[in-house]
């Protein structure tokens, strides 16, 4: 199975979130992108999950909260 290459908005409907928000965190370099042209913006799935997973960790409670890892 080859890798899984999606646009910002395939990518935000996998991760439930708005193409702008893929956009702003690829720019600020919170997630992989790869740069195909000037305007042209792709993204691997399985970096795009394994980066978000190392710098988040999931908190069960009353509700399920993405927070930051800082020894929490």
């Amino acid at each position: 199975m080859g890798k899984k290459i999606l646009t910002a908005e395939e990518l935000a409907a996998e991760l439930k979130l708005k193409p702008r928000t893929i956009r702003a965190w690829a720019q600020q370099k919170k997630i992989p992108s790869l740069r195909i042209s000037p305007k042209v913006l792709r993204f691997d799935l399985d970096e795009v999950q394994r980066s978000l997973n190392s710098k988040f960790q999931i908190k069960t409670g009353k509700s399920t909260v993405l927070e930051k890892e800082r020894g929490r």
